[in-house]
């Protein structure tokens, strides 16, 4: 997401400043001011609600700048409860490279036009911009096989949370490749480990979706040699 945020907007008159984690953005926050901040809510370690509860301690932090949440999935009471922690916009996962650049560039000011429905995600999430799909496609490749090897130590373990935490960043990636199926089978996996009585049920869930998502990231690596 942080390589498509970069390059949705790689021609225009947009700086950008990418951080992993809360801590490290705090330091650029204590120095530099901006327009925009954009946060996850499930990041490593401190969450984006710890960055937005910080803001409302030092509003100097945040100073005049947009607060946009970026998230696969939030209640309404969450969006509620967030405006009133200062929050101006949701961002839903998986989002468009159009919608990138009208945020980036306008802000919440400017509605985005609706267009004519397309359902091919090279269309969808990319603006018909095969070369820029190819390369997320060959990174979610690498990636994937990372949340494999994460997802099945986690399994092992029967650690529902993380297995949770990695079906959730895999919904969206998933989602912007064309594989609805895959992203509905982390959408149920999601709401499994979230369920009383369903633990079993969940392992079983993710040891299908690993082997599907086995043969995906081996056949993205291939067409991306060829």
């Amino acid at each position: 997401m942080q390589r498509l945020l970069r390059l949705a907007v790689e021609d225009d008159p947009v700086e950008i400043y990418l951080f992993s984690n809360v801590p490290d953005a705090v330091v650029e926050l204590k120095t530099s001011s901006f327009d925009l901040i954009i946060t996850d809510l499930m990041l490593p370690g401190e969450s984006g609600i710890g960055l937005i509860n910080r803001f409302c301690a030092h509003p100097s932090l945040r100073g005049q700048a947009e607060l946009v949440v970026l998230s696969a999935g939030i209640t309404p009471q969450q969006t509620a409860e967030l405006k009133l922690l200062g929050v101006n916009g949701f961002l839903l996962k998986p989002v468009s490279m159009a919608r990138l650049r009208q945020l980036l560039l306008h802000g919440f000011s400017v509605p985005i036009e609706p267009g004519p429905i397309k359902t091919d995600p090279v269309h969808v999430f990319f603006e018909g911009n095969q070369t820029l799909f190819d390369q997320f496609a060959a990174h979610c490749a690498i990636q994937f096989e990372v949340d494999c090897k994460q997802g099945d130590d986690a399994e092992s373990l029967g650690d529902l949370s993380g297995i949770y935490t990695i079906a959730h960043s895999l919904s969206a990636a998933l989602e912007m490749l064309g594989e609805k199926e895959m992203a509905t089978q982390c959408r149920t996996l999601m709401r499994l480990t979230k369920e009383a009585g369903q633990s079993s049920h969940a392992l079983q869930a993710w040891r299908e979706l690993s082997k599907s998502l086995q043969g995906l990231y081996k056949g993205l690596r291939l067409k991306a040699l060829q």
